[in-house]
């Protein structure tokens, strides 16, 4: 009898066993699978989305206008930043592509970035770019040769140019480029030719603003 009682247990704990451990998992997996629940999907918007590249943008310019675009996640707004405030709003194309109206740049560096938000409100941030706006033109200074000399000897048909400049300008005689030290000081060489002779200095900046003089020298030897 004790037997026949111990069978029975036995086989009792395994069918519970087999419900538990597989059957149920089962019939779970069943019922979400033809639930209606399953038929919902999420959505990527609340990510951020792709983030937007600018065209590069130049280190410096003379010019106060500036237009920026670029290429970022289709159909998310763009938004242009200059120095912490919001520009102008855009949004992007079905291709991905987007353009400003030309803004205008304050004096000194203008920190430019393109923020891109989508309808959930999540951003991305495009690289700052940096971009000196300078419309004054550099100062310039020629040392030498003095304006109106005259030179008779064969020895000084080659003339010595020197002057200075502001740091970081580039100087050009007869648009040939010059040796321009860290501090703005700048020296050549010009072989004069016989009678008058124009020697046209210039002075460019990083911004592409230009100053120029002209010395005008006689060899008669």
């Amino acid at each position: 009898m004790m037997w026949q009682t111990l069978v029975f247990f036995l086989l009792s704990v395994a069918l519970l066993s087999v419900f538990f451990f597989l059957l149920l998992p089962s019939i779970a997996r069943l019922y979400t699978a033809f639930s209606p629940k399953s038929s919902i999907t999420t959505t990527n918007d609340a990510f951020p989305p792709q983030v937007p590249i600018v065209v590069p943008l130049p280190e410096a310019t003379n010019s106060a206008k500036l237009v920026v675009g670029g290429i970022g996640e289709a159909n998310t707004s763009m938004v242009l930043q200059n120095n912490g405030s919001v520009v102008q709003e855009v949004r992007a194309s079905a291709d991905g592509s987007f353009a400003f109206e030309p803004i205008f740049l304050t004096d000194g560096n203008n920190d430019i970035l393109v923020v891109s938000r989508n309808d959930q409100k999540a951003e991305s941030r495009s690289q700052t770019q940096t971009v000196l706006l300078k419309t004054t033109k550099p100062q310039l200074s020629v040392t030498a040769p003095q304006d109106g000399a005259v030179f008779t000897r064969t020895k000084d048909q080659t003339v010595s140019v020197q002057g200075k400049t502001d740091p970081n300008v580039q100087t050009l005689l007869n648009g040939k480029l010059l040796i321009t030290t860290s501090d703005g000081s700048f020296v050549g060489t010009y072989l004069l030719g016989q009678g008058e002779n124009t020697l046209k200095i210039q002075a460019i900046d990083q911004a592409g603003n230009m100053t120029e003089q002209e010395v005008k020298v006689t060899y008669q030897p």
